[in-house]
């Protein structure tokens, strides 16, 4: 039995982006129309210098509005969480792109997940994740 380390298997995951499966006959498997959300800029395992980061998303088939809009359907924002200076913060953007900052060196955790204007998750959860470390300033 073969072990994977944590940081391998988090970096394996990171690098995935959420679809909603299509489980039709004669399908792929991926629903081509279903929402996707996948970290453009950084990329999982970059390097940044401490400070402001401007974090860039892809968003497929999902239209981004602010939290608690009163919209239709199939529309809504991300909710980003990441740590710094030993605090979990969450922040919800409509936009595709979010400014963080991280203040401690070393490795830091980054996820976005789509969420409905209403604030419901969607299903299946759709959201991406990366590990960036931060080098002393």
């Amino acid at each position: 039995m073969r072990l994977i380390a944590p940081a391998v298997l988090l970096a394996s995951l990171a690098a995935c982006t959420s679809k909603a499966a299509d489980d039709s006959p004669g399908s792929s498997g991926i629903n081509p129309n279903a929402p996707g959300l996948s970290f453009v800029s950084p990329v999982d395992g970059d390097t940044v210098p401490p400070g402001a980061l401007t974090l860039t998303f892809q968003v497929d088939n999902f239209p981004l509005v602010d939290p608690g809009a009163h919209t239709p359907e199939n529309d809504g924002y991300i909710a980003v969480t990441y740590t710094t200076a030993g605090t979990e913060l969450t922040e919800d953007t409509s936009q595709p792109t979010d400014n963080i900052t991280l203040a401690d060196t070393g490795s830091h955790a980054i996820s976005a997940e789509l969420f409905t204007a209403e604030g419901a998750t969607l299903s299946p959860d759709v959201y991406a994740s990366i590990t960036v470390t931060v080098a002393p300033g």
